[in-house]
């Protein structure tokens, strides 16, 4: 290895080769020369995830991409999250092998692939550092923030307010109806007795219908489904 050779309290690294004979022993003569260790550090991208976003799952899953100098390669990876730590000498399996991103050659690419996360970091804000070292020690990183976990399905909840609207319309509110982590993406309102059907991505904890089409009746049966931003789904 490069350590072995190169005296990490030195400040210059000069040789001196001597002693070197040909086959018919006439003696070279000295050649002095200078190691200069390259110290541009690894250029270190996260793909994927991006900042604040929010996912489902039990396991985290980083692309990211590396571009290293020239005459360098890895050494080590590293990725720490929500107070975990892996690296690539050590925990091999959850990468992926590298390989040349296809969209720029002078990177390359990996995925990391984490062991099934602890229900603990659901709704916590992670942040996300990939740490990359040369074999000459130079060391460069990225980080994403605010990544959460959304696993819990949207809440519907029983209580409904009812009122009266303008054009003879009547309002049927689900009160309750809630996402707290990613949010709701759409609700899926259906009257079968009515044949009335709607799905809203707006506005969506509650429906109308006509007065036209409650005329004599005393109640309604309604089954809803809401779906939140990472597909976690709910029914009633």
């Amino acid at each position: 290895k490069y350590a072995d050779i190169i005296q990490k309290t030195a400040v210059t690294h000069a040789y001196k080769i001597s002693n070197i004979t040909d086959n018919a022993g006439n003696l070279a003569a000295e050649h002095e020369f200078e190691f200069l260790l390259p110290t541009e550090k690894p250029v270190v991208e996260i793909t994927s995830p991006e900042g604040s976003d929010v996912l489902n799952g039990k396991i985290l899953d980083v692309d990211f991409r590396v571009k290293l100098a020239e005459y360098s390669d890895i050494e080590n990876v590293s990725v720490t999250f929500g107070g975990l730590s892996y690296d690539l000498k050590n925990n091999a399996d959850n990468f992926r092998n590298f390989t040349t991103c296809s969209d720029d050659d002078t990177y390359r690419c990996s995925t990391f692939h984490s062991d099934e996360l602890d229900a603990g970091l659901e709704n916590k804000a992670l942040s996300i550092e990939v740490l990359v070292t040369d074999v000459w020690e130079n060391r460069g990183l990225d980080l994403v923030e605010d990544i959460r976990f959304d696993n819990t399905a949207p809440v519907i909840g029983d209580v409904i307010t009812v009122t009266d609207q303008p054009d003879d319309k009547v309002r049927f509110t689900f009160v309750e109806m809630k996402d707290d982590v990613s949010g709701l993406a759409r609700v899926k309102y259906t009257v079968r007795a009515l044949g009335f059907e709607e799905e809203k991505t707006e506005n969506m904890t509650y429906f109308e219908l006509s007065k036209d089409q409650l005329l004599g009746r005393d109640q309604i049966t309604v089954e809803v489904i809401a779906t939140d931003a990472v597909d976690n789904q709910s029914s009633e």
